[in-house]
């Protein structure tokens, strides 16, 4: 192994140091999961800049805006604090975001799209090829499962993962008779991992979409058992966070009527017509006080003060803070849970320090919003214990001891809206857990386990490819 070729601690294995230590010709880096991806690509951005690459030339992509964050900062702590300080690396983030900044750079222009299976003939010489195929995260009877599966994709970069973690317990496929036989199961395994010391928070339940869990939460909640879920709510589906980022798109464009006609109803009395007259008058906005009903007469003012500010405003900083100022008593009449809403304007706060400019901050906001509220929610208190619900999207590049996931059935996982094309259907293999993926010959790397079944496991695999089952039949004879 190699230790820390620069400031880091992290070791590097001989194919990681290969990638790692590359000269500057093409290189393609073949990494399967938990094969140390981040803490090589870390390793490699410190071998570049030490060896007189342009920090600013570099461009770092992402999948989601929390792995750019971490890709960035092990990326920096890599590099040595001396004898200059440390180089920032401009151009890392996610793919959405770096395409929108490239796209209000260069909107004239737009380049060939990428393939990166096409990837090493690009160039001339073929670009070099590394795999990373040691696994740091999963035993090998996992590996050998998820082998197979990826295995039988039509088109891949061939990889075959491997780990010096042995184990004689191979992943669990369970058939369970329906959503509440399942949520149960998963409840009993839960509280039978943490009394044999598994805590909570060193479980988690994934799932396709995250309405999948509305069951299992029911039933964790009358089960008395914590948990948080990330990957719920899309960010900007949130009522609160939609009328905070209409303030600022009003701001930004005095020409947005759907902007401003949501922030026109936040005030006391303003219904939709009234909204309507206000957004047709020619006058100034703040001398429009004869179209505002009486309620609202108040209000106005400060409303008509704060859009001014915000629209003469040279400075991105402390603008989102005066927004909050004024929004957060009108946030108190009209929603609940007031808190946790102002906890969210809290991060997104938060959020917004890392643009330069109120309109890269709406722009990047827009086209690469944060998945969920729970995503910029902070952990719970740091003596609880709870039980991790996520997205699969949302567990990219994150780590437990045991892992469960939810409605592993044609329909969901690979899902209904993602295989109308063979493309589509490759892409489920690579990132989704697997069902039609699972062939029968693959069934011996699993062990198999019944939850209230109506029929027997073997029954439900042994059915010929491709058939379907009687769902009225089956109803009928539930119910006769």
């Amino acid at each position: 192994m190699i230790f820390g070729i620069y400031s880091g601690t992290m070791a590097l294995n001989p194919r990681q140091a290969a990638a790692v230590t590359h000269d500057f010709s093409p290189l393609l880096i073949i990494a399967g999961a938990g094969t140390g991806k981040t803490n090589t690509l870390a390793h490699r951005v410190a071998h570049l800049i030490t060896s007189g690459a342009d920090a600013g030339r570099i461009l770092l992509l992402t999948f989601t805006r929390r792995a750019a964050e971490i890709m960035v900062r092990r990326a920096s702590s890599t590099l040595p604090a001396f004898p200059v300080p440390r180089p920032r690396i401009p151009w890392a983030g996610t793919f959405h975001s770096i395409a929108s900044r490239l796209l209000r750079l260069h909107a004239s222009s737009v380049g060939r799209r990428r393939n990166i299976l096409d990837f090493p003939t690009h160039f001339d010489p073929p670009a070099h090829i590394v795999k990373l195929e040691q696994n740091y995260r999963s035993t090998q009877p996992i590996l050998d499962a998820s082998n197979a599966v990826i295995g039988l994709a039509a088109e891949s970069f061939r990889k075959n993962l491997f780990s010096e973690r042995r184990s004689e317990q191979k992943p669990v496929l369970v058939a369970a008779k329906d959503e509440q036989a399942q949520a149960d199961y998963i409840v009993e395994r839960v509280l039978a991992a943490r009394e044999a010391g598994v805590p909570l928070h060193h479980q988690a339940v994934l799932m396709r979409t995250a309405h999948h869990s509305d069951l299992l939460e029911i039933e964790l909640g009358r089960r008395n058992i914590p948990f948080v879920k990330y990957g719920g709510l899309k960010f900007l589906e949130a009522a609160h966070v939609k009328d905070v980022v209409c303030i600022l798109r009003w701001a930004e464009n005095p020409r947005d009527d759907i902007a401003g006609f949501r922030v026109l109803l936040l005030l006391p009395g303003v219904g939709p017509a009234h909204a309507r007259r206000i957004l047709d008058s020619t006058d100034r906005l703040d001398r429009r006080i004869s179209t505002v009903p009486a309620a609202a007469h108040r209000e106005w003012p400060p409303l008509c003060k704060l859009i001014s500010t915000l629209r003469d405003a040279t400075a991105w900083p402390g603008q989102l803070g005066l927004v909050r100022k004024w929004y957060e008593p009108h946030l108190e009449r009209l929603y609940e849970a007031v808190a946790v809403r102002i906890g969210d304007l809290e991060q997104l706060e938060t959020l917004a320090a890392n643009h330069a400019s109120r309109e890269s901050f709406l722009s990047d906001l827009t086209l690469d919003p944060p998945e969920a509220v729970g995503d910029l929610a902070g952990d719970p208190l740091i003596d609880e214990d709870y039980l991790i619900l996520s997205t699969i999207h949302s567990a990219k590049g994150q780590e437990w001891d045991v892992v469960y996931v939810l409605n592993v059935v044609d329909g969901c996982i690979p899902s209904d809206l993602a295989t109308g094309s063979k493309e589509e259907i490759e892409e489920e293999r690579r990132h989704a857990p697997r069902t039609r993926f699972i062939p029968d010959d693959l069934l011996p790397l699993f062990e198999r386990e019944t939850a209230g079944t109506l029929e027997t496991l073997d029954t439900l695999h042994n059915r010929p490819p491709g058939s379907r089952m009687d769902i009225a039949a089956k109803l009928r004879e539930m119910w006769s």
